[in-house]
Protein backbone atom coordinates (compact mmCIF):
# COMPACT_ATOMS: atom_id res chain seq x y z
CA UNK A 1 0.00 0.00 0.00
CA UNK A 2 1.29 3.53 -0.47
CA UNK A 3 2.07 5.82 1.43
CA UNK A 4 -1.02 8.10 0.27
CA UNK A 5 -3.56 4.82 0.56
CA UNK A 6 -1.65 5.04 4.53
CA UNK A 7 -3.07 8.48 5.32
CA UNK A 8 -7.03 8.26 5.33
CA UNK A 9 -6.90 12.34 5.58
CA UNK A 10 -5.35 13.27 2.56
CA UNK A 11 -6.99 14.58 -0.95
CA UNK A 12 -4.91 12.08 -3.31
CA UNK A 13 -7.30 9.51 -1.97
CA UNK A 14 -10.35 11.51 -1.83
CA UNK A 15 -14.10 11.01 -3.23
CA UNK A 16 -13.60 10.52 -7.38
CA UNK A 17 -9.90 8.60 -6.71
CA UNK A 18 -9.11 4.79 -6.88
CA UNK A 19 -7.48 2.34 -3.96
CA UNK A 20 -4.78 0.13 -4.87
CA UNK A 21 -5.63 -2.93 -6.86
CA UNK A 22 -4.62 -4.86 -3.29
CA UNK A 23 -6.56 -2.63 -1.40
CA UNK A 24 -9.61 -3.39 -3.77
CA UNK A 25 -9.56 -6.93 -3.13
CA UNK A 26 -9.25 -6.46 0.76
CA UNK A 27 -12.34 -4.53 0.54
CA UNK A 28 -14.32 -7.09 -2.00
CA UNK A 29 -12.86 -10.15 0.48
CA UNK A 30 -14.90 -7.98 3.57
CA UNK A 31 -18.04 -7.63 1.80
CA UNK A 32 -17.93 -11.43 0.72
CA UNK A 33 -16.83 -12.48 3.80
CA UNK A 34 -19.91 -10.49 5.13
CA UNK A 35 -22.47 -12.30 3.36
CA UNK A 36 -21.39 -15.68 3.77
CA UNK A 37 -21.67 -14.77 7.61
CA UNK A 38 -24.89 -15.81 9.13
CA UNK A 39 -24.22 -14.30 12.76
CA UNK A 40 -22.37 -10.76 12.54
CA UNK A 41 -22.38 -10.50 16.10
CA UNK A 42 -22.18 -6.75 17.51
CA UNK A 43 -20.91 -5.80 14.03
CA UNK A 44 -23.05 -3.36 12.06
CA UNK A 45 -21.68 -3.41 8.87
CA UNK A 46 -18.62 -5.29 6.74
CA UNK A 47 -16.34 -1.93 7.67
CA UNK A 48 -17.62 -1.29 11.13
CA UNK A 49 -14.26 0.16 13.27
CA UNK A 50 -12.60 -0.65 10.04
CA UNK A 51 -10.51 2.83 8.76
CA UNK A 52 -11.57 4.12 5.29
CA UNK A 53 -10.19 7.02 3.21
CA UNK A 54 -12.41 9.10 0.24
CA UNK A 55 -10.80 7.08 -2.90
CA UNK A 56 -12.15 3.45 -0.63
CA UNK A 57 -15.79 5.57 -0.30
CA UNK A 58 -15.85 6.30 -3.98
CA UNK A 59 -15.07 2.63 -4.85
CA UNK A 60 -17.26 0.84 -2.77
CA UNK A 61 -20.36 3.08 -3.64
CA UNK A 62 -19.64 2.15 -7.48
CA UNK A 63 -19.89 -1.54 -5.98
CA UNK A 64 -23.04 -0.64 -4.66
CA UNK A 65 -24.42 -0.22 -8.05
CA UNK A 66 -27.90 -2.41 -9.20
CA UNK A 67 -27.11 -5.17 -11.71
CA UNK A 68 -28.95 -3.15 -14.62
CA UNK A 69 -25.64 -0.75 -14.44
CA UNK A 70 -22.14 -1.34 -15.36
CA UNK A 71 -18.83 -0.37 -12.89
CA UNK A 72 -17.77 2.30 -15.62
CA UNK A 73 -21.53 3.40 -16.28
CA UNK A 74 -21.60 3.61 -12.15
CA UNK A 75 -18.61 5.87 -12.13
CA UNK A 76 -19.59 8.22 -14.34
CA UNK A 77 -22.99 8.75 -13.11
CA UNK A 78 -21.13 9.05 -9.70
CA UNK A 79 -18.85 11.56 -11.17
CA UNK A 80 -21.66 13.76 -12.86
CA UNK A 81 -23.31 16.49 -11.55
CA UNK A 82 -26.35 15.99 -8.78
CA UNK A 83 -29.46 15.33 -10.26
CA UNK A 84 -32.81 16.72 -8.32
CA UNK A 85 -34.08 13.24 -7.42
CA UNK A 86 -33.85 12.77 -3.48
CA UNK A 87 -32.39 9.42 -4.05
CA UNK A 88 -29.36 9.87 -6.03
CA UNK A 89 -28.25 8.18 -9.83
CA UNK A 90 -28.80 4.65 -8.06
CA UNK A 91 -29.91 3.22 -5.10
CA UNK A 92 -27.35 3.25 -2.74
CA UNK A 93 -29.46 1.89 -0.17
CA UNK A 94 -27.43 -1.51 -0.11
CA UNK A 95 -24.14 0.94 0.90
CA UNK A 96 -23.35 0.47 4.28
CA UNK A 97 -20.72 1.72 6.20
CA UNK A 98 -22.05 1.79 9.47
CA UNK A 99 -19.69 2.09 11.78
CA UNK A 100 -16.81 3.04 9.53
CA UNK A 101 -13.35 4.66 10.79
CA UNK A 102 -13.23 8.17 8.34
CA UNK A 103 -11.85 11.03 10.31
CA UNK A 104 -10.84 13.81 7.94
CA UNK A 105 -11.68 11.89 5.09
CA UNK A 106 -12.09 13.95 1.38
CA UNK A 107 -15.45 13.22 0.21
CA UNK A 108 -16.29 16.81 -0.93
CA UNK A 109 -18.99 16.77 -3.65
CA UNK A 110 -19.71 13.21 -3.18
CA UNK A 111 -23.00 11.67 -3.85
CA UNK A 112 -24.13 9.70 -0.83
CA UNK A 113 -27.89 9.82 -1.21
CA UNK A 114 -29.63 7.19 1.24
CA UNK A 115 -26.19 5.89 2.19
CA UNK A 116 -26.08 3.62 5.65
CA UNK A 117 -23.21 5.70 7.82
CA UNK A 118 -25.47 4.90 11.22
CA UNK A 119 -22.56 5.32 14.09
CA UNK A 120 -19.35 6.44 11.59
CA UNK A 121 -16.74 8.28 12.64
CA UNK A 122 -16.49 11.08 10.29
CA UNK A 123 -15.06 13.57 12.31
CA UNK A 124 -13.02 16.46 10.96
CA UNK A 125 -14.03 14.59 7.34
CA UNK A 126 -14.27 17.45 4.91
CA UNK A 127 -18.06 16.93 2.92
CA UNK A 128 -18.00 20.29 1.59
CA UNK A 129 -20.33 20.48 -1.28
CA UNK A 130 -21.72 16.62 -0.67
CA UNK A 131 -25.35 15.62 -1.43
CA UNK A 132 -26.26 13.41 2.02
CA UNK A 133 -30.19 13.66 1.19
CA UNK A 134 -31.68 10.87 2.78
CA UNK A 135 -28.67 9.46 4.21
CA UNK A 136 -28.55 7.78 7.75
CA UNK A 137 -26.72 9.25 9.66
CA UNK A 138 -27.87 7.96 12.97
CA UNK A 139 -25.28 8.59 15.98
CA UNK A 140 -22.47 9.46 13.33
CA UNK A 141 -19.49 11.18 15.29
CA UNK A 142 -19.53 14.42 12.70
CA UNK A 143 -17.39 16.72 14.87
CA UNK A 144 -15.46 19.67 13.82
CA UNK A 145 -16.80 18.45 10.05
CA UNK A 146 -17.37 20.84 7.13
CA UNK A 147 -20.75 19.99 6.20
CA UNK A 148 -21.14 23.73 4.69
CA UNK A 149 -24.13 24.53 2.18
CA UNK A 150 -24.83 20.55 2.36
CA UNK A 151 -28.75 18.89 1.66
CA UNK A 152 -29.90 17.24 4.32
CA UNK A 153 -33.16 16.93 2.89
CA UNK A 154 -34.60 13.74 4.73
CA UNK A 155 -31.41 12.68 6.05
CA UNK A 156 -31.79 10.95 9.44
CA UNK A 157 -29.42 12.11 12.17
CA UNK A 158 -31.06 11.50 15.10
CA UNK A 159 -28.15 11.33 17.98
CA UNK A 160 -25.53 12.49 15.74
CA UNK A 161 -22.21 14.25 17.29
CA UNK A 162 -22.02 17.08 15.74
CA UNK A 163 -19.76 19.33 18.00
CA UNK A 164 -17.55 22.11 16.34
CA UNK A 165 -19.10 20.81 12.64
CA UNK A 166 -19.29 23.73 9.84
CA UNK A 167 -22.47 23.89 8.97
CA UNK A 168 -22.87 27.24 8.13
CA UNK A 169 -25.67 27.47 4.89
CA UNK A 170 -26.63 23.84 5.35
CA UNK A 171 -30.37 22.80 4.39
CA UNK A 172 -32.35 21.43 7.49
CA UNK A 173 -35.58 21.53 6.83
CA UNK A 174 -37.37 19.18 9.15
CA UNK A 175 -34.70 17.19 9.74
CA UNK A 176 -35.06 15.03 12.75
CA UNK A 177 -31.94 16.22 15.14
CA UNK A 178 -33.60 14.85 18.35
CA UNK A 179 -30.70 15.01 20.81
CA UNK A 180 -28.02 16.37 18.11
CA UNK A 181 -24.86 16.99 19.65
CA UNK A 182 -24.15 20.78 18.37
CA UNK A 183 -22.09 22.27 21.02
CA UNK A 184 -19.73 24.98 19.29
CA UNK A 185 -21.13 24.15 15.83
CA UNK A 186 -21.13 26.26 13.33
CA UNK A 187 -24.73 27.09 11.66
CA UNK A 188 -25.03 30.54 10.19
CA UNK A 189 -27.48 31.28 7.68
CA UNK A 190 -28.36 27.46 7.91
CA UNK A 191 -31.87 26.63 7.22
CA UNK A 192 -33.49 24.95 9.66
CA UNK A 193 -37.32 25.86 9.04
CA UNK A 194 -39.24 23.05 11.06
CA UNK A 195 -36.53 21.19 12.19
CA UNK A 196 -36.91 18.72 15.29
CA UNK A 197 -34.24 19.61 17.26
CA UNK A 198 -35.85 18.29 20.97
CA UNK A 199 -33.32 18.11 23.57
CA UNK A 200 -30.65 19.14 21.30
CA UNK A 201 -27.24 20.38 22.90
CA UNK A 202 -26.58 23.39 20.94
CA UNK A 203 -24.69 25.41 24.05
CA UNK A 204 -21.93 28.14 22.01
CA UNK A 205 -23.68 27.24 18.95
CA UNK A 206 -23.00 30.10 16.18
CA UNK A 207 -26.96 30.10 14.53
CA UNK A 208 -26.40 33.62 13.24
CA UNK A 209 -28.90 34.66 11.03
CA UNK A 210 -30.42 31.22 10.88
CA UNK A 211 -33.67 30.27 10.08
CA UNK A 212 -35.42 28.44 12.59
CA UNK A 213 -38.97 29.21 11.71
CA UNK A 214 -41.32 26.82 13.00
CA UNK A 215 -38.39 24.76 14.36
CA UNK A 216 -38.83 22.40 17.29
CA UNK A 217 -36.58 23.29 20.04
CA UNK A 218 -38.17 21.50 23.20
CA UNK A 219 -35.86 21.42 26.14
CA UNK A 220 -32.36 22.19 23.59
CA UNK A 221 -29.25 22.98 25.45
CA UNK A 222 -28.71 26.78 24.06
CA UNK A 223 -26.42 28.20 27.08
CA UNK A 224 -24.20 30.83 25.16
CA UNK A 225 -25.56 30.36 21.95
CA UNK A 226 -25.18 32.65 19.28
CA UNK A 227 -28.70 33.69 17.35
CA UNK A 228 -27.94 37.23 16.50
CA UNK A 229 -30.55 38.14 14.06
CA UNK A 230 -31.45 34.51 13.99
CA UNK A 231 -35.30 33.68 12.10
CA UNK A 232 -37.20 32.15 15.36
CA UNK A 233 -41.09 32.86 14.74
CA UNK A 234 -43.25 30.42 16.23
CA UNK A 235 -40.61 28.21 17.04
CA UNK A 236 -41.14 26.25 20.19
CA UNK A 237 -38.79 26.41 22.66
CA UNK A 238 -41.12 25.01 25.78
CA UNK A 239 -38.17 24.14 28.84
CA UNK A 240 -34.91 25.67 26.51
CA UNK A 241 -32.09 26.64 28.02
CA UNK A 242 -31.44 29.67 27.13
CA UNK A 243 -28.68 31.09 29.80
CA UNK A 244 -26.62 33.74 28.63
CA UNK A 245 -27.61 33.24 24.93
CA UNK A 246 -27.21 35.89 22.48
CA UNK A 247 -30.24 36.92 20.66
CA UNK A 248 -30.11 40.57 19.57
CA UNK A 249 -31.90 41.59 16.58
CA UNK A 250 -33.76 38.47 16.91
CA UNK A 251 -37.46 37.37 15.26
CA UNK A 252 -39.29 35.84 18.00
CA UNK A 253 -42.51 36.72 17.08
CA UNK A 254 -45.69 33.71 18.27
CA UNK A 255 -42.32 32.29 19.75
CA UNK A 256 -43.28 29.17 22.34
CA UNK A 257 -41.49 29.84 25.23
CA UNK A 258 -42.94 28.40 28.49
CA UNK A 259 -41.21 27.47 31.10
CA UNK A 260 -38.01 28.56 29.24
CA UNK A 261 -34.29 29.15 30.85
CA UNK A 262 -33.47 32.67 29.62
CA UNK A 263 -31.78 33.96 32.99
CA UNK A 264 -28.86 36.28 31.55
CA UNK A 265 -30.07 36.16 27.77
CA UNK A 266 -29.40 38.91 25.56
CA UNK A 267 -32.53 39.81 23.29
CA UNK A 268 -31.83 43.63 22.92
CA UNK A 269 -33.94 44.68 19.65
CA UNK A 270 -35.13 41.72 19.65
CA UNK A 271 -38.97 41.14 18.44
CA UNK A 272 -41.10 39.46 21.22
CA UNK A 273 -44.40 40.37 19.69
CA UNK A 274 -47.13 37.78 20.78
CA UNK A 275 -44.41 35.78 22.07
CA UNK A 276 -45.21 33.21 24.83
CA UNK A 277 -42.93 33.48 27.97
CA UNK A 278 -45.25 32.03 30.62
CA UNK A 279 -43.09 31.05 33.74
CA UNK A 280 -40.15 32.18 32.01
CA UNK A 281 -36.96 32.61 34.27
CA UNK A 282 -35.50 36.12 32.63
CA UNK A 283 -33.75 37.21 35.42
CA UNK A 284 -30.53 39.80 34.51
CA UNK A 285 -32.06 39.08 31.49
CA UNK A 286 -30.88 42.75 28.70
CA UNK A 287 -34.47 43.30 27.20
CA UNK A 288 -32.95 46.92 26.09
CA UNK A 289 -35.76 47.89 22.89
CA UNK A 290 -36.96 44.72 22.70
CA UNK A 291 -40.21 45.07 21.54
CA UNK A 292 -42.69 43.17 23.79
CA UNK A 293 -46.53 43.84 22.03
CA UNK A 294 -48.68 41.59 22.69
CA UNK A 295 -46.59 39.20 24.47
CA UNK A 296 -47.17 37.22 28.06
CA UNK A 297 -45.31 36.92 30.84
CA UNK A 298 -47.61 35.53 32.92
CA UNK A 299 -45.60 34.44 36.41
CA UNK A 300 -42.53 35.33 34.55
CA UNK A 301 -39.07 35.81 36.81
CA UNK A 302 -38.40 39.15 35.57
CA UNK A 303 -35.73 39.83 39.15
CA UNK A 304 -32.76 41.91 38.11
CA UNK A 305 -34.00 42.11 33.99
CA UNK A 306 -32.97 45.55 32.33
CA UNK A 307 -36.12 46.83 30.46
CA UNK A 308 -34.84 50.08 29.73
CA UNK A 309 -36.71 51.38 26.11
CA UNK A 310 -38.76 47.94 26.24
CA UNK A 311 -42.01 47.82 24.42
CA UNK A 312 -45.16 46.97 25.71
CA UNK A 313 -48.95 47.48 24.64
CA UNK A 314 -52.11 46.95 26.74
CA UNK A 315 -52.55 43.32 24.78
CA UNK A 316 -48.91 42.32 26.97
CA UNK A 317 -49.99 40.01 29.91
CA UNK A 318 -47.98 40.79 33.19
CA UNK A 319 -50.05 38.87 35.41
CA UNK A 320 -48.22 37.36 38.39
CA UNK A 321 -45.16 38.77 37.02
CA UNK A 322 -41.83 39.13 39.46
CA UNK A 323 -40.11 42.83 38.28
CA UNK A 324 -38.13 42.25 41.22
CA UNK A 325 -37.12 41.76 45.38
CA UNK A 326 -34.87 42.56 47.56
CA UNK A 327 -32.01 39.34 47.23
CA UNK A 328 -32.35 39.49 43.13
CA UNK A 329 -32.60 43.39 42.93
CA UNK A 330 -35.79 44.70 40.70
CA UNK A 331 -35.80 45.13 36.77
CA UNK A 332 -34.71 48.36 35.07
CA UNK A 333 -37.02 50.12 33.90
CA UNK A 334 -35.55 53.53 32.57
CA UNK A 335 -38.00 55.18 29.72
CA UNK A 336 -39.71 51.53 29.34
CA UNK A 337 -42.74 51.73 26.91
CA UNK A 338 -45.42 50.66 29.33
CA UNK A 339 -48.70 52.23 26.93
CA UNK A 340 -51.18 51.42 29.05
CA UNK A 341 -50.10 47.58 30.00
CA UNK A 342 -51.88 46.26 32.66
CA UNK A 343 -49.68 46.68 36.15
CA UNK A 344 -52.09 45.68 38.46
CA UNK A 345 -51.93 42.00 38.50
CA UNK A 346 -47.90 42.74 38.30
CA UNK A 347 -46.21 40.93 41.90
CA UNK A 348 -45.45 44.21 43.64
CA UNK A 349 -45.04 42.69 47.07
CA UNK A 350 -41.19 42.70 47.02
CA UNK A 351 -41.44 46.26 46.78
CA UNK A 352 -42.13 46.33 50.35
CA UNK A 353 -40.47 44.85 53.84
CA UNK A 354 -41.92 42.22 55.65
CA UNK A 355 -40.57 43.86 58.75
CA UNK A 356 -39.56 47.47 59.48
CA UNK A 357 -35.67 46.62 60.52
CA UNK A 358 -35.15 44.88 57.62
CA UNK A 359 -33.27 46.81 54.63
CA UNK A 360 -34.47 48.37 51.57
CA UNK A 361 -35.84 46.01 49.15
CA UNK A 362 -32.72 45.33 47.11
CA UNK A 363 -34.09 47.32 44.20
CA UNK A 364 -32.81 48.77 41.19
CA UNK A 365 -35.84 50.00 39.03
CA UNK A 366 -32.67 52.06 37.13
CA UNK A 367 -28.80 51.07 37.13
CA UNK A 368 -26.70 52.68 39.55
CA UNK A 369 -24.23 52.02 36.43
CA UNK A 370 -25.87 54.51 34.39
CA UNK A 371 -26.14 57.30 37.37
CA UNK A 372 -28.67 57.65 40.20
CA UNK A 373 -30.18 60.19 37.93
CA UNK A 374 -31.52 57.61 35.60
CA UNK A 375 -32.76 56.14 38.53
CA UNK A 376 -34.31 58.57 39.76
CA UNK A 377 -36.28 58.81 36.70
CA UNK A 378 -37.26 55.18 36.88
CA UNK A 379 -39.03 55.33 39.39
CA UNK A 380 -40.58 58.37 38.91
CA UNK A 381 -41.73 56.95 35.38
CA UNK A 382 -43.14 53.74 36.91
CA UNK A 383 -44.84 55.62 39.68
CA UNK A 384 -46.50 57.48 37.51
CA UNK A 385 -47.60 54.56 35.71
CA UNK A 386 -48.38 52.97 38.73
CA UNK A 387 -50.86 56.16 40.05
CA UNK A 388 -52.58 55.95 36.73
CA UNK A 389 -53.73 52.66 37.06
CA UNK A 390 -54.83 53.28 41.48
CA UNK A 391 -52.03 51.59 42.52
CA UNK A 392 -51.18 54.44 44.67
CA UNK A 393 -49.54 52.86 47.65
CA UNK A 394 -47.08 51.00 45.50
CA UNK A 395 -46.67 54.26 43.74
CA UNK A 396 -45.67 56.16 46.75
CA UNK A 397 -42.98 53.74 47.68
CA UNK A 398 -41.47 54.19 44.39
CA UNK A 399 -42.25 58.12 44.56
CA UNK A 400 -39.89 57.79 48.10
CA UNK A 401 -37.09 55.46 46.40
CA UNK A 402 -36.54 58.84 43.62
CA UNK A 403 -35.79 60.95 46.64
CA UNK A 404 -33.56 58.93 47.51
CA UNK A 405 -31.82 58.24 44.44
CA UNK A 406 -31.96 62.36 44.03
CA UNK A 407 -30.10 62.74 46.82
CA UNK A 408 -27.63 60.32 45.83
CA UNK A 409 -27.00 61.91 42.52
CA UNK A 410 -26.92 65.32 44.84
CA UNK A 411 -23.29 64.02 46.40
CA UNK A 412 -22.26 62.38 43.08
CA UNK A 413 -22.53 66.19 41.77
CA UNK A 414 -20.48 67.56 44.63
CA UNK A 415 -23.77 69.29 45.70
CA UNK A 416 -22.75 68.09 49.75
CA UNK A 417 -24.95 70.79 51.47
CA UNK A 418 -28.28 69.85 49.55
CA UNK A 419 -27.60 66.33 49.76
CA UNK A 420 -27.01 66.68 53.29
CA UNK A 421 -30.27 68.48 53.47
CA UNK A 422 -32.48 65.63 51.53
CA UNK A 423 -30.97 62.90 54.13
CA UNK A 424 -32.23 64.77 57.23
CA UNK A 425 -35.55 65.24 55.35
CA UNK A 426 -35.09 61.48 54.44
CA UNK A 427 -34.24 60.64 58.32
CA UNK A 428 -36.84 62.71 59.82
CA UNK A 429 -40.06 62.56 57.91
CA UNK A 430 -39.09 60.23 55.11
CA UNK A 431 -39.89 62.98 52.49
CA UNK A 432 -43.42 62.92 53.51
CA UNK A 433 -44.10 59.05 53.07
CA UNK A 434 -42.97 57.76 56.19
CA UNK A 435 -45.28 59.12 58.78
CA UNK A 436 -44.05 56.88 61.82
CA UNK A 437 -40.61 58.72 61.59
CA UNK A 438 -42.78 62.13 62.81
CA UNK A 439 -44.39 60.42 65.39
CA UNK A 440 -41.27 58.81 66.97
CA UNK A 441 -39.65 61.71 66.52
CA UNK A 442 -42.21 63.87 68.62
CA UNK A 443 -42.23 61.33 71.24
CA UNK A 444 -38.25 61.67 71.49
CA UNK A 445 -38.33 65.33 71.56
CA UNK A 446 -40.81 65.16 74.58
CA UNK A 447 -39.03 62.58 76.70
CA UNK A 448 -35.60 63.82 76.46
CA UNK A 449 -37.10 67.61 77.41
CA UNK A 450 -39.23 65.57 80.10
CA UNK A 451 -35.91 64.50 81.60
CA UNK A 452 -33.62 67.57 81.34
CA UNK A 453 -36.96 69.59 83.65
CA UNK A 454 -36.70 66.88 85.74
CA UNK A 455 -32.89 67.45 86.59
CA UNK A 456 -33.86 70.99 86.68
CA UNK A 457 -34.54 71.95 90.76
CA UNK A 458 -37.40 74.71 91.37
CA UNK A 459 -36.65 78.23 92.43
CA UNK A 460 -33.98 80.11 91.06
CA UNK A 461 -30.45 79.52 92.35
CA UNK A 462 -31.79 77.45 94.99
CA UNK A 463 -29.46 74.51 96.57
CA UNK A 464 -29.53 71.39 94.77
CA UNK A 465 -31.50 68.57 96.51
CA UNK A 466 -33.80 65.84 95.25
CA UNK A 467 -36.38 67.41 97.80
CA UNK A 468 -36.80 70.42 94.75
CA UNK A 469 -36.58 68.09 91.68
CA UNK A 470 -39.88 68.31 89.66
CA UNK A 471 -41.92 65.32 89.76
CA UNK A 472 -41.67 63.30 86.38
CA UNK A 473 -45.87 63.96 85.72
CA UNK A 474 -44.51 67.22 86.09
CA UNK A 475 -41.83 67.44 84.11
CA UNK A 476 -43.59 65.50 81.41
CA UNK A 477 -46.50 68.17 81.45
CA UNK A 478 -43.84 71.44 81.54
CA UNK A 479 -42.51 68.78 78.47
CA UNK A 480 -46.21 68.85 76.95
CA UNK A 481 -47.19 72.30 77.14
CA UNK A 482 -43.83 73.67 76.53
CA UNK A 483 -43.87 71.50 72.80
CA UNK A 484 -47.04 73.24 72.29
CA UNK A 485 -47.53 76.40 73.99
CA UNK A 486 -44.15 78.22 71.90
CA UNK A 487 -42.21 78.52 75.01
CA UNK A 488 -45.30 80.76 76.88
CA UNK A 489 -45.37 79.34 80.66
CA UNK A 490 -47.70 81.08 83.48
CA UNK A 491 -45.36 81.15 86.82
CA UNK A 492 -46.66 78.24 88.42
CA UNK A 493 -45.51 75.75 85.87
CA UNK A 494 -41.89 77.59 85.05
CA UNK A 495 -40.36 76.63 87.87
CA UNK A 496 -36.62 79.01 86.83
CA UNK A 497 -35.40 80.91 84.47
CA UNK A 498 -33.69 78.12 83.30
CA UNK A 499 -37.04 76.01 82.53
CA UNK A 500 -37.88 78.87 80.49
CA UNK A 501 -35.13 78.82 78.35
CA UNK A 502 -35.12 74.99 77.91
CA UNK A 503 -38.94 75.56 77.17
CA UNK A 504 -37.89 77.86 74.74
CA UNK A 505 -35.77 75.95 73.04
CA UNK A 506 -38.26 72.94 72.88
CA UNK A 507 -41.04 75.13 71.37
CA UNK A 508 -38.28 76.22 68.11
CA UNK A 509 -38.20 72.45 67.73
CA UNK A 510 -41.71 71.50 68.34
CA UNK A 511 -42.71 74.06 65.49
CA UNK A 512 -40.62 72.91 63.42
CA UNK A 513 -41.91 69.08 63.80
CA UNK A 514 -45.41 70.50 63.28
CA UNK A 515 -44.45 71.93 60.43
CA UNK A 516 -42.93 68.64 59.24
CA UNK A 517 -45.46 66.69 60.61
CA UNK A 518 -48.47 68.64 58.89
CA UNK A 519 -46.67 68.48 55.74
CA UNK A 520 -46.32 64.23 55.70
CA UNK A 521 -50.07 63.92 56.52
CA UNK A 522 -50.65 66.05 53.38
CA UNK A 523 -48.84 64.18 51.89
CA UNK A 524 -50.03 60.63 52.70
CA UNK A 525 -53.84 61.98 52.19
CA UNK A 526 -53.89 63.76 49.52
CA UNK A 527 -51.84 62.81 46.83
Amino acid sequence: MSEADEQPGSAENGWGTHPTEQRQAELEGMLRKWESESDHGPRRSPFDGIPLNGAEVFWLTIQAAPDDISKAKAEQLLRGPFTPSPIGPFDLSKLHLDGAYLPGAHLEKADLRGAHLDGANLRGAHLDGADLRGAHLEKADLGAAHLEKIDFAGAYLDGAYLTGAYLDGAYLVGAPLKGVTLQAAHLKGANLRGAYLDRADLARAYLDGADLQGAHLEGAHLQGAHLEGAYLQEAYLKGAFLEAAHLEKTDLRKAILVDANLRGVNVTRASLQRANLYRADLREGEFDEADLRGSSLVAADLRGADLSRAIFDIEANLADAKLGDRNCGFASVIDTGWNGVILASVDWSGLFRKHWWQPLSGGKLGDDRRGSRLAARAHRQLALALRAQGLNAEAAELDYRAHIRASKDLWHKGQYLAAFASWLACAVFGYGYRLGRCFALYVGVVLLFSIIYRSIPYGYGARYSPHYLPWWPQALILSFTSFHGRGFLSSDVAGSVWHGAWAAGEAVVGLLIEVTLIATFTQRVFR
